[in-house]
């Protein structure tokens, strides 16, 4: 294992080398292609070198303000000539920008450097409307790196970081298919595999679209004879419960993905597909990126329940096997 902790260190140090030597050069178009969920580290050096010389950057994420990564890194590298711009009137500026994707319409500034940070929280938006918001900052002497599952670029060069810092692969998705109209009814087989999770001691959460289907889902098991040991919660940005990072042996019902999902949450991620549910690829892949970064042994795993495969689900299982299928070949695999 300790091998392959510096393997992965050496291929992160090597890709952020890279990384500024492109920079340095003429291209302009990058995309970083991560597993969810992966560090920001590897921009600090970056960051500080544009920085240094007088160059602007602007790093835009969706993540809650206080737990923006990149701005903690900064402040433990003890630079803190940074500005968060939470929209409207801009009171002060300096070389290294941070805000997040709404926010950054009302930005009307020229940058150096920009990093779209589509990693680091649940995705909002597609690759359209990140390209729109990026268009709007492409001038002739800015550069770009975006930082997601698949490429957002469609010109420039791409780079994989096959596997995120703490060297475990990525959860790939297992199929269970039912003949049963899930538009209508609840399967055997999500009642069976809900009992199992319970039993082993795991939190299964379940992501919903919107507040009629989370309520759809809790009146399903919540009326029938099911025999849980367990609790059922719905979490919304209307209902929300204090204390659900203490649950144990609990399904949570949840159109809030983030706010209850965190690293250090091993839980099971059960997505239920029908007409109104549906998600898109790269939503599905980082369920598969938050199932919780312990023990291989006690991670949990990622179910879809449905009808039939369908091209999103099969973009899921492809991103996830391809990183893992790299980061094998590279050796940086800690299992």
């Amino acid at each position: 294992m300790e091998k392959s902790c510096i393997k992965i260190r050496e291929e992160y140090s090597k890709i952020s080398q890279t990384l500024l030597k492109l920079l340095s050069g003429r291209e302009r178009y990058i995309n970083l292609n991560s597993p969810p969920y992966n560090t920001s580290k590897i921009f600090l050096n970056i960051i500080i070198d544009y920085i240094t010389n007088g160059k602007s950057v602007l790093y835009i994420t969706d993540e809650i303000e206080s737990e923006v990564e990149i701005i903690k890194l900064i402040k433990k590298a003890r630079l803190k000539d940074y500005t968060y711009y939470r929209g409207k009137r801009l009171y002060t500026t300096s070389n290294f920008m941070i805000c997040n994707y709404e926010n950054a319409f009302d930005l009307d500034l020229d940058f150096n450097l920009v990093i779209y940070d589509d990693i680091r929280s649940f995705p909002m938006h597609n690759r359209r409307e990140i390209i729109r918001l990026l268009e709007k900052f492409d001038t002739r002497k800015c550069k770009f790196i975006a930082y997601s599952v698949d490429s957002i670029f469609d010109r420039g060069r791409e780079i994989i970081i096959p596997i995120n810092a703490t060297g475990m692969p990525v959860v790939e998705p297992r199929v269970i298919l039912t003949r049963i109209d899930i538009n209508k009814d609840m399967p055997y087989v999500v009642y069976d595999y809900l009992k199992w999770s319970v039993n082993t001691n795991k939190n299964t959460i379940i992501p919903v679209k919107d507040s009629n289907r989370m309520n759809s889902f809790f009146h399903y098991l919540t009326n029938y004879e099911l025999g849980f040991k367990g609790r059922v919660f719905e979490y919304s940005k209307e209902n929300r419960k204090e204390g659900l990072k203490d649950l144990k042996r609990s399904i949570i019902i949840t159109d809030r993905f983030d706010d209850i999902s965190k690293d250090e949450s091993d839980v099971n991620i059960m997505v239920y597909f029908n007409e109104d549910n549906r998600f898109s690829f790269k939503s599905l892949v980082y369920f598969c990126g938050r199932t919780g970064k312990s023990d291989i042994s006690k991670r949990g795993e990622v179910i879809f329940i449905a009808n039939k495969e369908t091209e999103c689900m099969d973009m899921a299982k492809s991103i996830t096997r391809n990183f893992n299928k790299i980061a094998w070949e590279k050796g940086l695999l800690t299992i």
